[in-house]
């Protein structure tokens, strides 16, 4: 099966190493001839574990025909993916945090099979073939449009241990539980440049980020109590992490806010919400880092 996953970022690296670990051959797709050349010099070097995976890299502009293409770039990005994938039949998966890519996905052809997934791993990016992984997961997956029994058909040749995947029914619901998390720890974090597990011991990020979901859940027509009952199990598990809004923000990096905080601000009327304070935040150390 030839497995295509494009994003030389923490997810794409990661995926990439996991899928050779469980015996695949993918070819990671990016977007310099530096990443490129190194990582077919030197293989991706998997942390904890000391694992190199070499794994063949080829630049984003020679994408190739695959039978999966798992897309891991940002948001941003989305668009000059999909105008790649013009031409191309295999089954596309869509990695990405929030939920404003769903909008781009109207010009891909009705014949093609299009998953949405959410990717519950951690992972961070030390260099251009380093990847540690930060916390197992799994990836969910949900067709959003095309060949059902496909998709079923890759789930059950691609689930391993190493490589644990799930399908879920409704794509709408999975997307909108990660969007919540998102919504709640990114830009918090990113503002105040804490770790994830400050939104429970500081008592003021604890109080902001429960206002925050609750607005949330105000727009997006969900359950608060569920909600945030899963939003702080999150926090917790992860306490240690860093988000990646706020190593965007940390970076200079132009960061998801509009797919995540945009998305739930298309929604609704009232701008004078925390929300709307918070994305205006990260725009603004966006526009200041260049």
């Amino acid at each position: 099966m030839r497995i295509g996953v494009i994003g030389g970022g923490a997810i794409g690296l990661l995926l990439a190493s996991l899928l050779k670990q469980t015996g695949y051959s993918p070819v990671l797709y990016v977007r310099t001839e530096a990443q490129k050349n190194e990582i077919n010099e030197k293989g991706i070097l998997y942390l904890p574990g000391e694992i190199t995976s070499y794994v063949y890299a080829e630049h984003i502009k020679d994408l190739s025909q695959m039978d999966i293409y798992f897309i891991c770039v940002k948001q941003h990005d989305i668009c000059s993916v999909n105008s790649r994938l013009s031409g191309l039949s295999g089954t596309v998966i869509y990695l990405q945090n929030g939920m404003g890519h769903v909008d781009m996905l109207h010009n891909m052809t009705e014949e093609q099979t299009i998953v949405l997934g959410t990717c519950e791993h951690g992972a961070k990016k030390r260099d251009q073939r380093t990847v540690i992984h930060t916390g197992k997961g799994k990836i969910n997956l949900a067709l959003y449009n095309g060949n059902a029994a496909l998709l079923t058909r890759y789930k059950e040749v691609l689930n391993d241990k190493r490589f644990p995947v799930e399908q879920v029914a409704d794509w709408g619901i999975m997307l909108i539980d990660k969007l919540m998390i998102n919504i709640v720890i990114n830009p918090i974090t990113a503002l105040f440049q804490v770790k994830n597990g400050e939104l429970l011991t500081n008592t003021h990020l604890h109080k902001l980020a429960k206002v925050v979901c609750s607005e949330a859940c105000a727009v997006l027509e969900v359950n608060e109590q569920q909600q945030w009952k899963r939003i702080t199990y999150i926090i917790e598990q992860t306490k240690e992490n860093d988000s990646s809004m706020k190593e965007d923000i940390a970076l200079g990096r132009q960061s998801e806010v509009e797919g995540i905080l945009g998305y739930v601000l298309k929604k609704t009327s009232h701008q004078s919400s925390v929300i709307h304070f918070l994305y205006l935040s990260i725009k603004a150390l966006e526009e200041k880092r260049g």
